[in-house]
């Protein structure tokens, strides 16, 4: 019966190990890395969100404000055609 089970010996170079070693300390840094640009992601995000709540208010003002402007440029449409069929109708 033959041993196939998998073992470990000295036939393993150190290089080998060391090799192993340094990629898994290479990918735990470079994933808090990746963490610590979440975060930082996140708090941008934080800090925007108010400006995002007060640009909105400004852009549903901004649409009153053309909406009545329109209102006050028809009636003002309005009073000038009145005026002019009331200075038309007068005797020169």
């Amino acid at each position: 019966m033959e041993d196939n089970d998998w073992h470990l010996t000295r036939a393993v170079p150190i290089t080998i190990i060391l090799g192993l070693i340094l990629q898994t300390s290479a990918v735990v840094w470079w994933g808090s890395d990746i963490t610590a640009r979440l975060r930082a992601v996140e708090r941008g995000l934080d800090r925007a969100e108010p400006v995002t709540e007060r640009l909105t208010r400004q852009e549903e003002r901004t649409v009153s404000i053309q909406e009545s402007l329109s209102t006050m440029n028809s009636r003002q449409v309005r009073i000038e055609t009145k005026l002019d069929e009331v200075l038309s109708d007068r005797p020169k």
